[in-house]
């Protein structure tokens, strides 16, 4: 079970989660591990992090390889708003030749990994300041 808390006022916001992690490699016996990562930076230019929960890889990648990719590939770009940055990561899921190779795989990683970004980024808009 994980453990992630966001704290937040007008000023900034402010995320931690615990480190614990269960691997199972395919196997019924559960192995656990309390140095996980589960915060990454989203940007190397701007404070704007990601939080993962649940499975910590999509279709046998991880989440940690794919957010170091969409680092390198924001570069210094800047968004406005928290809304944008997560289109543009979500967009860059979507159309990544590792994830884009049919239809399903996006309907997996809304339904899978990205449940609430999902729906927070495609049906309830919002704009939120940085």
């Amino acid at each position: 079970m994980t453990c992630e808390v966001a704290v937040l006022n007008k000023h900034a916001v402010v995320i931690a989660a615990d480190s614990a992690v269960t691997y199972s490699n395919g196997s019924p016996e559960k192995r656990y591990s309390k140095g996980g990562n589960k915060i990454f930076q989203l940007s190397n230019h701007h404070a704007v992090s990601v939080m993962i929960y649940d499975s910590g890889s999509m279709l046998g990648v991880h989440w940690e390889l794919v957010i170091k990719a969409f680092r390198e590939y924001l570069g210094a770009e800047a968004f406005e708003t928290v809304e944008g940055y997560a289109r543009e990561f979500l967009e860059y899921v979507r159309t990544n030749l590792v994830f884009s190779r049919t239809k399903s795989v996006t309907r997996h990683f809304c339904r899978q990994s990205g449940r609430d970004l999902c729906s927070f980024c495609w049906r309830r808009p919002r704009r939120i300041l940085i």
